[in-house]
Order: C-alpha cells, then structure tokens, then sequence
C-alpha cells in the first residue's frame, strides 16, 4: 500500500489547525502546508500560532504555487467553500486524495462539481471541543474521524487515508459514512444552531430545560428527512448525540456560535437552509429549522459589514 507522504489543508480555523498541527509530527512540517491566496498570505505569514499553549509554526503557501499532494484536506466554513474549491484546485493531483472535514451533508457534492468523485472519500468530524481564538488554538477533545467509500472501488483510498491519520495520532474509523454523515447533520442542526440562537454554550442548551427539548425538535426534522433518503437513523442515534454533547466543556461553544462572537457569517444556510429545502422537498414539516433559521439571519443582519 503506497503511503501518504505530504498532504495540503485549505482552512486554517479550529479543525484545520487541529489535524494540520497532528499531521505535522508524522509527517513533517514541510510536507504539510496550508494554501491560501496571495493577500491572505501576505497577511498572515508573520502570525504567531499556538496550539493549547504551544507554539507551532505552520508551513504557509501560495495556493496558485502548489503542486499535487498526496492527501486535501477541506477544512472551511460554508461561506468560504466555492473560493476555497477554486484555491485548492493547483494542489489535487490525478492520485490525490481529497477528503472534506466541514460540516453538513452538501460538500463533498460541491467538490465533486470541479473534482473526480472516484477522488473524493467521505469524512465526518465528530467529538472534538475545539475552538479557535485569534491564532490560538484551544481543545480538551480532540475527538475522531469517522471516513468511508462514498463511490465503488474507494477501498485502498480509505485504507491509505485511515493509515496516516492513525499514524498522526488522530483517531480514525472507518464506516458507513452516508449514515454518520447524515448523524453528524442531525447532531449539528441541534446544537451549533440552538447555541448560536440563543448565545449560550453547551451546558445551557443540554440541561434538562424548553432549550433542550426545541433542540431535540430541530434534531427530529433531520431525522424525518434522513428516512426520506433511504438513511435509517433512529431515535437511539439522537439520543447518543445528546449524550456527547453532554461531554463537551459546558463552558465551550460550537464554531457556529465563535463565528457570530467573531463577527463572521454563519453556516446557517448549510444547516436550516437545507433542512428547509430537504423539507419542501419531501413534503415533510421544518417548524423549528425555519424559526432557528430567522433567528439567525437576524442576527447576522447585525454584525457590522
């Protein structure tokens, strides 16, 4: 099995540094590099970043500059992923391996729009608590990567990707990735939105409480959704999703909710918008997506431009 030996991360928000920053003592500084564009560059190669306190020095490149990588790692947010696929573009090989770590259930289609789907292996980000402040990153869990076959005959890409990310010291399985996809869309339809919503963290909006109980709603509209697409997710699925939720630093919030602290849009269009599009779709209710949805684009209409 021929191993991956350098690789490319287009983000370099909470998860970007996170598995950047892992994959860095495998692989080796140089042959991990974040590509970005000429400006973004300019701005932000004298930044000092640290992870958990430690200060590591990231290998920053011009995207228009770089070759094929072995391995693409897509860590943006929604609002950023059409430049960030046109970026990323000088970097994806015929043999490259590109993987998406963003949330929701639609990137992987909008990368398979510019790149080989027989490419493009599916990911899911689940557990971790990380959160980025200004060039520091902070996290007590670094949670894992669930990864699969989205195509026939993506067995040895997995293999090749699971190897390198167990390597780094970042756990890894390997399942039935349309299932976990659509798992971590219920989970992050609830959480990042009714924490965003109402500006709280995770232990308000995960106490026994109307919090709560709207959330596991909004959760359940994903759910009616997921069987409407042939994905069997049950209530025992939401359940658990409560329940690592109640794991996370009560004090910590989602990247959704840093991003409204930070003044950036939101992916609230990822997230409700597709539940509502999903909704009129299948004719299927989307009561609290909606209400989440208005609260948050009334509050986006705030932020200063």
């Amino acid at each position: 099995m021929k191993k991956i030996e350098n690789a490319a991360v287009i983000g370099m928000g909470a998860l970007g540094m996170l598995y950047g920053s892992r994959l860095m003592t495998t692989l080796g500084r140089d042959n991990v590099k974040f590509l970005m564009d000429s400006g973004r560059l300019k701005r932000h190669s004298g930044d000092t970043y640290t992870v958990n306190g430690t200060t590591v020095s990231f290998t920053m490149e011009d995207a228009a500059l770089a070759g094929p990588q072995d391995l693409v790692i897509l860590a943006v947010k929604y609002p950023a992923l059409q430049e960030a696929l046109r970026e990323m573009a000088p970097a994806v090989g015929r043999d490259s391996i590109l993987m998406s770590v963003m949330n929701g259930i639609t990137s992987e289609e909008e990368m398979a729009e510019r790149f080989p789907r027989r490419q493009i292996i599916g990911c899911v980000a689940i557990g971790m608590d990380a959160m980025r402040e200004g060039t520091r990153l902070h996290y007590t869990k670094a949670g894992r990567l669930q990864i699969g076959e989205l195509e026939d005959g993506q067995k040895d890409l997995v293999r090749r990707t699971a190897e390198v990310l167990q390597r780094s010291g970042i756990a890894c399985e390997v399942t039935d990735i349309r299932r976990a996809m659509w798992n971590k869309f219920m989970l992050n339809v609830g959480v990042n939105q009714a924490c965003t919503a109402y500006a709280t963290d995770y232990g308000h909006v995960t106490a026994d409480g109307p919090l709560l109980h709207e959330m596991e709603e909004a959760m359940r509209e994903v759910l009616r959704l997921a069987k409407a697409q042939g994905v069997q997710l049950t209530e025992e699925d939401l359940s658990e999703c409560i329940r690592i939720e109640k794991t996370l630093c009560p004090e910590s919030y989602p990247s959704m909710r840093q991003d409204m602290v930070a003044g950036r849009k939101t992916e609230v269009d990822m997230f409700a918008g597709t539940v509502i599009r999903l909704g009129k779709k299948y004719g299927i209710p989307t009561p609290v997506n909606e209400k989440y949805a208005r609260m948050i684009h009334d509050m986006e209409a705030q932020l200063p431009d």
